[in-house]
C-alpha cells in the first residue's frame, strides 16, 4: 500500500454524466482498492441497480488526479451520448429516478466510508504499474463516443461520434463495434 499525499482524504467519490442511467450504472476505479467490490455490493443490496464494474483507473475524469496521488477513487458513469457539451442535452432527457438510485448508491457507499473503523486501502492497479505515463502520450483524436457499459462486446461499442470528426469522415457512426485499429486489434 502506497501512502497517500491526501492523508487527510480516504477516497474520491465522483459523480460523473450520471443523469441518463438506461441499463447499466458504470463504476470505474474498482483497481484502485482491493475492497471496493465488498463494498459496492454491500451498499448496493437496498438500492438494487445493475452495475458494470471496471478496474481502470487512470480514467477521463476528475478522479484521475486523486488516484495519482495515492487516493482510492470511485467514479460513477451512465455513459456518453451525443449530446454531450450541445445545447440538445436537456432536463427532458435525464432519467431523474436513476439519479436518484444512483445518489443513494454512492451516499451508502459514502456513509460505509465515514462509518467503518479504518480507512480503505489504496492499492497501484497493475496496468497503470506497466506503463505509467500512458496518458501522457495519448493524442490521436478519432471524435468518437464510447459505450462505456457494454461490458460483452468484442472491440469498443461506439454510442456516437461527434459531428465532423475523424471518425466521421471515416463512416464510423453510433452502434459500430470498432474491432481493429490501423491493423492491431482492438
Amino acid at each position: 500500500q502506497e501512502a497517500s499525499l491526501y492523508p487527510a482524504v480516504t477516497a474520491n467519490l465522483n459523480l460523473d454524466m450520471v443523469g441518463r442511467l438506461r441499463d447499466n450504472l458504470v463504476l470505474q476505479g474498482l483497481g484502485s482498492s482491493d475492497q471496493w467490490r465488498g463494498e459496492i455490493e454491500k451498499r448496493n443490496v437496498p438500492v438494487g441497480l445493475s452495475l458494470v464494474l471496471q478496474d481502470d483507473c487512470d480514467l477521463p475524469t476528475d478522479a484521475s488526479v486523486f488516484y495519482r496521488k495515492g487516493v482510492p477513487i470511485l467514479a460513477a458513469f451512465t455513459g456518453s451520448h451525443s449530446d454531450y457539451h450541445k445545447p440538445s442535452d436537456t432536463p427532458e432527457k435525464l432519467n431523474y429516478e436513476g439519479a436518484a438510485q444512483i445518489s443513494r448508491l454512492m451516499a451508502l457507499v459514502a456513509r460505509g466510508l465515514v462509518m467503518a473503523d479504518q480507512p480503505i486501502t489504496f492499492q497501484q492497479h497493475t496496468q497503470e504499474q506497466e506503463n505509467p505515463n500512458m496518458r501522457a502520450v495519448l493524442r490521436a483524436y478519432l471524435g468518437t463516443i464510447p459505450e462505456y457499459g457494454a461490458d460483452d462486446v468484442k472491440g469498443v461499442l461506439l454510442s456516437d461520434v461527434t459531428k465532423g470528426a475523424p471518425a466521421e469522415e471515416a463512416g464510423l457512426k453510433g452502434g459500430d463495434i470498432i474491432v481493429e485499429l490501423a491493423g492491431k486489434p482492438i
